[in-house]
């Protein structure tokens, strides 16, 4: 599985996990890997180390609103 599949993947599973506000591709080192925005601790928890063989990095955050 390519890296954008998998980061596709990711953004339909995570963004059903209360308290995650977002998921991105980011770089871990010279590496991409799935970075993902939680708003709740409890949030951390849930998400796996790895997906699909790519690095999940979480960075906390606050909620996430559209401008308008």
């Amino acid at each position: 599985m390519d890296f954008a599949e998998a980061l596709r993947k990711a953004e339909c599973w995570l963004d059903e996990i209360e308290g995650v506000e977002g998921v991105a591709q980011g770089k871990a080192g010279e590496d991409d890997c799935i970075t993902v925005f939680v708003s709740r601790e409890e949030a951390v928890q849930k998400i796996p180390s790895t997906f699909h063989g790519f690095q999940v990095v979480v960075e906390q955050s606050g909620s996430f609103h559209a401008e308008t």
